[in-house]
C-alpha cells in the first residue's frame, strides 16, 4: 500500500465542497438506457417499447433518470443514432432506406408514437428522461439509399469534404415521398420539412474555408458551420449551388441560419417529446457560445415549458480537468453569461488508463493510493442559485458508457474473453466483472456530480447467452430474465433514500484515515461524508477489513447502520465527541457474504430504533420513490412543413387546410384510467374557431370541444390505452397552423407486445387527405388502414371530399355518420360482412 503524508491527509480533511451542510441540492443518478448495439430481439426497432417495459424496474432501483440514446431518423434503423438525417423526424416520417429501396418510418428507437408513450410511462414512475442529442453533424444527404439529389458540386468548397452530399431536403405533410421507392432527385429537391440544409451550412464554407479546428473538422459526418468567434458567428449560410429556387425548394437564408435553426429545434423538441434533460454528444466539436445559447434559451425563453433550473444537461467533452473545466467555464460566460448551465462528464476521475482515477483504482488490484480521488475531481461541480437556496450537481461522474465499453461477443451475447474490441473504445474499458467495480460505483456515488450509471453494469448482459433475447421485465430466472448487479441497486438506493444529496461533501480520511487506526491494511481506505446524511467507507483492498475513527458532523446519540449490509446488524452510536467508527468490509467476494463490495454506508437508523434483519433494512431503502412529477405535457405542432402524409408513415401534422373541414391526426397519447387528460389548443389565427377531439382505436369519439367554442377539452378514460387527437376547422373557412398540448399520466405499467395495447389503429377511417374520392388511394384513409372483410369502415361527417366505392370492397362493417356519404357505383360492389349503419353518431363501440 502507498504511504502519504501528514499534511496530504490534512488537506484531504479539509476538502469540502463550496456549499455548506444546510442546503437545497439536486444530485441526480442517472442509467444509461442501452449500450453501444443496442437491441432484444423481442422489441425489434422499437427501443423505446424495451424501456417502457424495463421503467417499473429502473423505479425500483432507485434511479432519478434515464439517459435515452439519439431519437432522430438516421439513413437506416440498423444505425444506433449518431449520424442524423432528419431532425424533425422522430419516428414518423416515411423516408431514407432501409433493406434495399424499402424506405422506413421507424427509427432503432421505434416509432414517434412509441416514443411518447415511453416517455410518458417513465414519467409516471417518477423517472427523468434525459435525451442524446447530435448537434455537430448530420449524415446521408439524398433520396433513399441512392443518395439521389444530395450532391452539391460546388467546387470551391462543397467538394471538398463528404464528395459534397449536403443538399438536405426532408419529407413533410404536403410533400411527401411519391409511390414507395425513393430515387427521385427532383422529388428529393422539392421536399420542404423543416431546416433544410445547403453546403454553405457545412464546413468548409465562404466564411469559414478550413477544416482543422476542432470546430471545423467533418469526422462523422457533414460538419454544421456555426461560426467562429474569429470569423463572426452566422457566417454558414446561403443557397445551394444546382437546385433551382423557380422549381424546387431553395429558399433564401440569412445571418445566424444554423445557429437559429438549431435553437428552434431545441424548444420544438422539448415540448413534443416532454424530455428533461440533455446529453449533448461531442461537445468540443461546435462553439460554446451556441451551446450557451440553445441552453440559456430552453430553459427561459421556451414559453409554456421554460425547463427549470435542476435541469440536468451534460456534454460530452473528452479531454482533461484543466479542458472539461475550461469547456463550462466558456459556455458559463458565453453571450454575456454568469450561469453555470452545462455539465461534463468527469473524463479526469474516470480517466482513460491505469496510470489514476477510477480506472487506476480497479486495475492497480489493491495497490492504488486511494487518496488520490478527490483530487482527481472535476472542480467546477455544482451550479450554486443564492435566492432559491439551491445547488444543483452540473458534473456526471461514471465508470462505463457506451463509448467506453465495446466487448468482442459470442453468438449468444456473451462477453468473449480474452478478446475485447479495445479499438472501437474511446478509452479502455472496466469489466463489469472486476470485483472492484462496486468500489469505483461507491465513490461516484459519495463525491458531488450526477452518478451515471452504465446499462452493462447494472444489468449483467454478458454472461447467461441470452444478450439479445432476455425479458427485461424479470430478473429471474437468469436464462431469460435480465440479472441485476445487487450491490449498485443498494448504492442507488442509499445516495437517494439516504439523501446524499443535501449533505456537504466532506472528505474525512483519505488513504490511512485519522486519529485512530486499527487493523493493519486501514491505509487504503477513503471516507466521504455527506454532512450528516451518511458516511461512505470505501476501500480497494482485496482481503483486509478496513477500520478508521473520523469527524463527523452527526449530533451526539444518532444511531448509525451500515446500509451496504455487509456488517450486518452492527449498530454505533456518535458520542459526544462526534467521532464515528467506520467499518468497511474488502472487495473479496469470500469473505463477503453479503455480497457487498468494498464499500459500506454508515446512515442513522429511523427514529434510532434498529432494524430487526438486514431485509428489514433493505426493505427501508427500497420505499425510495424517484420524485419526478408523473405527468406528461408534450406538445404537436400542426404545420405543413411537419410531419408526414404518406400513407405507409404516420400520417400525422399538417396545418388546418384551407375551406375544408378535413380533419387531421394531430398525435397519440397512452392514458391511464381513470386520469384526466387535459388538451389546449393555441392557434394561429385565434378568431376562427377549431374543433378537437379525442377518439379510440376502435374509431369511437370520446370527447369534442363544443361548436369550437373554446379549443379546450377534458376527459377521463375509463381503461388504460391509446387516445387519438384530431383538429379540423370547426366551418369552412381559412386554415392555420396551431399546437396542441397534451396533459395527461401514463400508466406505470404497460405490456407493450399485448395486442390490446397495439398502436394502429382497429378501423378503416376515411379523411379524404389526398384530396380526391378514390379509396384505392392508402393515402385517403387515416394511417393508410384500407377496410377489408375483417375491418371496419368508418366515414366521419367532416371528411370530404367523400369516398366512392368504384371497384369491388370488403368491409365489416359500415359506419357512415350524419350528413356523410358513401357513393357505390354501377358495376362495383361494396360487400358488408355486418352492419351498415347510415346516419348514425358515431360513439356505438365497434359499430
Amino acid at each position: 500500500m502507498k504511504k502519504i503524508s501528514t499534511l496530504l491527509l490534512l488537506m484531504a480533511l479539509c476538502t469540502s465542497s463550496v456549499h455548506v451542510a444546510a442546503q437545497t441540492s439536486v444530485k441526480k443518478i442517472v442509467l444509461q438506457g442501452f449500450w453501444w448495439d443496442y437491441w432484444n430481439n423481442n422489441y425489434p426497432f422499437s427501443w423505446a417499447n424495451y424501456l417502457t417495459e424495463l421503467a417499473p424496474r429502473i423505479k425500483a432501483a432507485g434511479i432519478n433518470g434515464i439517459w435515452i440514446p439519439p431519437t432522430v431518423k438516421n439513413d437506416n434503423p440498423g444505425s444506433v443514432g449518431y449520424a442524423p438525417f432528419d431532425h424533425y423526424d422522430l419516428g414518423d416520417k416515411y423516408q431514407k432506406g432501409f433493406n434495399g429501396t424499402t424506405l422506413q418510418t421507424t427509427t432503432r428507437v421505434g416509432t414517434k408514437d412509441e416514443l411518447l408513450r415511453m416517455i410518458a410511462v417513465m414519467h409516471a414512475n417518477g423517472i427523468e428522461v434525459v435525451q442524446d442529442l447530435i448537434m455537430n453533424h448530420v449524415a446521408n444527404a439524398g433520396a433513399g439509399t441512392s443518395g439521389a439529389g444530395g450532391q452539391d458540386p460546388e467546387p470551391t468548397y462543397s467538394m471538398q469534404s463528404h464528395s459534397g452530399y449536403k443538399n438536405f431536403r426532408y419529407v413533410s405533410f404536403i410533400n411527401p415521398v411519391k409511390g414507395t421507392v425513393d430515387t427521385s432527385a427532383t422529388d428529393y429537391w422539392k421536399r420542404n420539412g423543416r431546416w433544410s440544409k445547403n453546403y454553405t451550412n457545412f464546413h468548409p464554407n465562404a466564411g469559414t474555408p478550413y477544416q482543422n479546428t476542432n470546430w471545423t473538422q467533418g469526422d462523422w459526418g457533414p460538419d454544421m458551420s456555426y461560426g467562429t468567434v474569429a470569423d463572426g458567428t452566422g457566417n454558414g449560410y446561403g443557397p445551394s449551388s444546382n437546385i433551382n429556387a423557380s422549381l424546387y425548394h431553395n429558399p433564401s437564408q440569412a445571418y445566424n441560419y444554423m445557429r437559429d435553426k438549431g435553437r428552434d429545434w431545441i424548444r420544438w423538441m422539448t415540448n413534443q417529446t416532454g424530455v428533461d434533460g440533455f446529453r449533448w454528444d461531442a461537445v468540443k466539436h461546435f462553439p460554446e457560445f451556441i451551446q450557451q445559447d440553445w441552453m440559456y434559451n430552453v430553459k427561459y425563453n421556451n414559453g409554456w415549458n421554460n425547463l427549470p433550473k435542476t435541469t440536468y444537461s451534460v456534454g460530452e467533452y473528452v479531454g482533461s480537468k484543466s479542458e472539461t473545466e475550461t469547456y463550462v467555464n466558456t459556455v458559463t460566460t458565453s453571450n454575456g453569461g454568469n450561469e453555470l448551465l452545462m455539465g461534463s462528464f468527469d473524463f479526469n476521475l474516470r480517466a482513460f488508463d491505469n496510470s489514476g482515477g477510477l480506472r487506476g483504482m480497479v486495475y492497480n488490484l489493491g495497490s492504488y493510493n486511494m487518496a488520490s480521488l478527490p483530487g482527481a475531481q472535476q472542480g467546477n461541480r455544482v451550479a450554486s442559485y443564492p435566492i432559491d437556496n439551491l445547488f444543483v450537481h452540473r458534473t456526471v461522474s461514471f465508470v462505463n458508457n457506451h463509448d467506453t465499453f465495446r466487448p468482442s461477443l459470442t453468438g449468444t451475447g456473451n462477453y468473449n474473453y480474452p478478446s475485447w474490441n479495445g479499438s472501437g473504445e474511446l478509452s479502455a474499458h472496466i469489466d463489469p466483472n472486476e470485483v472492484r467495480m462496486s468500489t469505483a460505483y461507491a465513490v461516484v456515488m459519495a463525491m458531488d456530480g450526477n452518478p451515471n450509471i452504465f446499462f452493462e453494469d447494472l444489468f449483467d448482459l454478458g454472461t447467461y447467452n441470452n444478450r439479445w433475447t432476455h425479458d427485461p421485465k424479470i430478473n429471474a430466472p437468469i436464462s431469460v430474465g435480465l440479472p441485476v448487479r445487487s450491490d449498485l441497486v443498494n448504492l442507488s438506493l442509499c445516495h437517494n433514500k439516504l439523501d446524499f444529496a443535501s449533505g456537504g461533501y466532506n472528505v474525512r480520511s483519505s488513504e490511512g484515515g485519522v486519529a485512530v487506526i486499527q487493523g493493519a491494511g486501514s491505509t487504503d481506505h477513503l471516507i466521504i461524508e455527506r454532512s450528516a446524511k451518511a458516511i461512505i467507507g470505501i476501500t480497494d483492498s482485496y482481503a483486509q477489513v478496513q477500520e478508521a475513527y473520523v469527524n463527523s458532523n452527526f449530533t451526539q446519540g444518532t444511531v448509525l447502520m451500515d446500509y451496504s449490509g455487509a456488517n450486518g446488524l452492527l449498530t454505533y452510536t456518535v458520542p459526544a465527541d462526534k467521532r464515528v467508527r467506520v467499518l468497511t468490509q474488502p472487495v473479496n467476494p469470500a469473505l463477503n457474504p453479503a455480497s457487498r463490495h468494498g464499500y459500506s454506508v454508515w446512515a442513522p437508523v429511523p427514529g434510532n430504533v434498529a432494524f430487526s434483519s438486514v431485509q428489514a433494512m433493505s426493505d427501508y431503502l427500497a420505499t425510495y420513490t424517484p420524485t419526478r412529477n408523473t405527468r406528461t405535457l408534450q406538445e404537436w405542432e400542426m404545420a405543413d412543413d411537419l410531419g408526414d402524409s404518406h400513407c405507409l408513415s404516420l400520417m400525422q401534422g399538417g396545418a388546418i387546410p384551407n375551406n375544408s373541414t378535413s380533419q387531421r391526426v394531430t398525435g397519440k397519447i397512452f392514458s391511464a384510467a381513470g386520469q384526466q387528460v387535459n388538451i389546449t389548443v393555441t392557434k394561429s389565427n385565434p378568431a376562427l374557431p377549431l374543433m378537437v377531439s379525442l377518439w379510440d382505436l376502435d374509431g369511437n369519439k370520446l370527447a369534442e370541444n363544443v361548436n369550437g367554442a373554446a379549443e379546450t377539452i377534458s376527459y377521463t378514460p375509463a381503461v388504460d390505452g391509446w387516445l387519438v387527437i384530431k383538429i379540423r376547422n370547426a366551418n369552412v373557412q381559412a386554415g392555420q397552423t396551431c399546437k396542441v398540448k397534451a396533459d395527461y399520466l401514463a400508466p406505470q405499467v404497460v405490456a407493450v407486445n399485448n395486442p390490446a395495447n397495439s398502436v394502429k389503429s382497429r378501423v378503416a377511417i376515411w379523411t379524404g387527405i389526398k384530396g380526391t374520392s378514390d379509396i384505392t388511394d392508402c393515402g385517403n384513409w387515416e394511417e393508410g388502414k384500407m377496410p377489408d372483410a375483417n375491418t371496419n369502415l368508418l366515414v366521419p361527417a367532416w371528411s370530404m371530399p367523400y369516398p366512392v366505392i368504384h371497384t369491388n370492397t370488403s368491409a365489416k362493417n359500415v359506419l357512415i355518420e350524419k350528413s356523410a356519404t358513401l357513393t357505390v357505383l354501377t358495376g362495383a360492389t361494396l360487400n358488408v360482412a355486418g352492419q351498415v349503419k347510415n346516419g348514425a353518431l358515431i360513439g356505438a363501440a365497434n359499430f
